[in-house]
């Protein structure tokens, strides 16, 4: 039997128009995007971070802030298949 390993960046779910639960359970977040190794789902978390330090986005759209707030209060976590 072959076991796969994957890396999901998990993230929390929705409470209101432009807010997120991060301290709710984890049963109740999302499986946003998945990753072969740990590093790349932190390097992309660590992206994230880094455009929201920076405060620089190429619209003016709030849609990337919001979801690069999402992805950086995401956390990567490690399922078998």
């Amino acid at each position: 039997m072959l076991v796969v390993a994957v890396w999901y960046l998990m993230i929390p779910p929705w409470k209101g128009a432009f807010n997120f639960d991060p301290q709710a359970p984890l049963s109740k977040w999302s499986r946003e995007k998945h990753f072969q190794t740990e590093a790349d789902c932190r390097a992309f978390r660590q992206d994230a971070a880094n455009r929201l330090k920076a405060n620089h986005y190429p619209s003016p759209s709030r849609f990337e802030m919001l979801n690069d707030k999402l992805y950086t209060a995401g956390r990567c976590v490690h399922f078998s298949q």
